[in-house]
Parts: C-alpha cells; sequence; structure tokens
C-alpha cells in the first residue's frame, strides 16, 4: 500500500505509470490478499492491466 488510493491514483495518471505499466511489463505480481486490500480496484488499474 503506497498511500491513499486516491493520492496514489492521482500521482500515477499524472505521471502516466499506468502506460508504463502497460507499456514495459508482461506480468505484475502482487504480494498480499485481495480481500484485505484489492490493488486493482483500489489504484483504479485499467482493464488491460488488471487481467
Amino acid at each position: 500500500i503506497l498511500d491513499a488510493p486516491e493520492v496514489t491514483t492521482k500521482e500515477w495518471h499524472h505521471n502516466d505509470y499506468y502506460k508504463a505499466l502497460q507499456d514495459y511489463y508482461d506480468q505484475i505480481l502482487v504480494v498480499g490478499m485481495q480481500e484485505i486490500f484489492d490493488v486493482v480496484k483500489e489504484y483504479e488499474f485499467p482493464h488491460a492491466i488488471a487481467e
């Protein structure tokens, strides 16, 4: 968990981090329980990344 989701998503959109994830990574692994913190939902990952 990086920061409050709204702070993180604002920064990620501003810096094009979602585009970088989509363009440069084949797979993203997240350690933790989705039931406790759903990274895809909370950080608003686009569908192409969330798959």
